[in-house]
């Protein structure tokens, strides 16, 4: 058996170099004849800036706040009654009447009235369609008869359909105006055979409901 033999390099005192550690950071040592240098400072603002004080909001003086009223009253004086409507002047909520004890109506116009006392209710002149549901009828012939019918109206009097309305309710009103055509109606084909009706008698039977009314 033969031995293998290993040679290791040797290493010289003079290659060996001794390596130091120092924790703390070198700083560099000023030179005492380089001062240190700082930052300039920023240069100093040449703008002038204006001081003299805001002025203050001027207040209302009495003067216009007597303006101000002034203004409102007379606008709260004005009242316009357009195309199409009539007006009724009410004082305290209630109807206002000339001296022969009619109802003053307003036509269209620019009107005037005392602020805070009067006030103008204003009703439609125009002409209004009343669709009547189908209803029932008996002829004289004991024979049902199923009639339907609309009614074309428009206001006549206006203080008066103020009053009978409740102050110009127009639910009111064409409640009340059907109920008078059904029972002008009713008394009507009462009367009559089935054949008058449907016959030339049926302009005269028109008439005579229209007559109710």
């Amino acid at each position: 058996l033969h031995r293998r033999r290993h040679s290791f390099p040797t290493r010289r005192s003079s290659d060996l170099q001794p390596v130091t550690t120092d924790p703390r950071p070198t700083e560099t040592p000023l030179s005492p004849q380089t001062p240190a240098k700082f930052p300039s400072p920023l240069p100093a603002d040449t703008t002038t800036t204006d001081a003299t004080p805001a002025s203050s909001p001027t207040r209302p003086t009495r003067a216009d706040w007597g303006r101000v009223v002034i203004a409102a009253v007379l606008y709260s004086s004005v009242v316009v009654v357009t195309e199409g409507t009539r007006g009724i002047m009410l004082r305290f909520n209630k109807v206002q009447r000339d001296a022969e004890n009619k109802v003053v109506v307003y036509e269209p116009g620019l009107h005037f009235k005392l602020p805070l006392i009067d006030s103008i209710k204003v009703l439609d002149a125009r002409i209004r369609t009343l669709d009547g549901s189908a209803t029932r009828f008996v002829t004289v012939e004991k024979k049902d008869l199923l009639v339907d019918s609309y009614v074309k109206w428009k206001i006549s009097d206006f203080g008066r359909f103020y009053t009978a309305t409740g102050g110009g309710d127009y639910n009111q009103a064409a409640s009340l105006l059907s109920r008078k055509v059904n029972d002008r109606l009713r008394s009507e084909i009462g009367t009559r055979t089935i054949k008058d009706i449907v016959s030339g008698t049926r302009g005269e039977l028109m008439a005579g409901a229209k007559k109710a009314l």
